[in-house]
């Protein structure tokens, strides 16, 4: 599995501190390795996942919700997903490499955090900003494999595998 990590902002260093890729690498990984999704991958011809991290601030993923959502305010995490649910991926990671391929990684998509918004909302939820930090990491690394949470179902089956990759990580679970 590889991880692109761009840090746009210098307040996330401080916030996070000088091993921020290794954190994110640590997180990333091990929720793609508990998401079932896997099974499939190991199964078929790919090597390996990857995605992009990007660390900015409010004022830029403002711009982006404004953009590709129509919200014109900043939020925490946006993820953008190179397949459109997990069906599709699942597809994708099933089907033979064929000779244009490049290389056998399957790329998932792109995944941008804002720091200010994440420290806010720490500062109100009284957790730690590496544990928030930690938890939209892994809410938006299954958002890029194609989970949801817009149904009652699609909610329950994604917190429930945030909750258990956030205990492996020590975490407490986000949604109590």
């Amino acid at each position: 599995m590889t991880f692109s990590v761009l840090v746009e902002d210098d307040g996330w260093l401080k916030a996070v501190g000088a091993d921020i890729e290794a954190l994110v690498e640590r997180v990333c990984r091990l929720t793609l390795e508990r998401a079932p999704v896997l099974d499939v991958l190991l199964a078929g011809e790919r090597a390996s996942l990857s995605h992009s991290v990007v660390l900015t601030d409010d004022a830029s993923i403002r711009e982006m919700n404004k953009q590709f959502r129509t919200k014109d305010k900043a939020t925490n995490v946006l993820s953008f997903p190179a397949y459109e649910d997990v069906a599709e991926l699942k597809s994708a990671l099933a089907m033979p490499l064929d000779a244009a391929m490049l290389e056998d990684t399957a790329y998932i998509g792109d995944m941008i955090l804002a720091r200010e918004t994440i420290e806010r909302e720490a500062k109100e939820q009284e957790k730690t900003f590496r544990d928030h930090f930690s938890h939209l990491l892994v809410h938006g690394t299954l958002h890029l494999l194609g989970y949801d949470h817009m149904t009652p179902e699609e909610e329950q089956e994604m917190e429930s595998l945030e909750i258990s990759i956030l205990r492996e990580l020590s975490i407490a679970n986000p949604y109590e």
